[in-house]
C-alpha cells in the first residue's frame, strides 16, 4: 500500500513521546479555535485536564516542548500545508 503524501510531513512528530504529542495536539487545537489564548494558559489547562503537576511535567518544560514541536511541525509541513 502506498503511503499517503499528506502523512509524510508529520512522520517526525510520531516519533515523539506520547504525552508530548498529546500536549502538542491539545495546545495546537485550542489555539486554532481560541486564537487569543496564550500558550502558557492552554498548557496550564492541559496539565489540569490530565491531572499532571510540576513534578510530572514542569510548566516551562511543557511550553518549551510545545514551541519546539510547533517549529518542527511548521518546518516539515511547509511544503504541504500553510498554517
Amino acid at each position: 500500500m502506498q503511503e499517503k503524501p499528506i502523512l509524510k510531513p508529520i512522520q517526525k512528530l510520531y516519533r515523539k513521546n506520547g504525552i508530548d504529542l498529546m500536549l502538542f495536539a491539545f495546545v495546537f487545537g485550542v489555539r486554532e479555535y481560541l486564537t487569543g489564548a496564550s500558550i502558557a494558559d492552554v498548557v496550564d489547562q492541559f496539565l489540569i485536564k490530565f491531572d499532571l503537576d510540576e513534578k510530572d511535567y514542569p510548566l516551562e518544560s511543557a511550553i518549551t516542548t510545545y514551541s519546539r514541536m510547533l517549529k518542527d511541525f511548521n518546518e516539515i509541513n511547509k511544503d504541504y500545508v500553510k498554517i
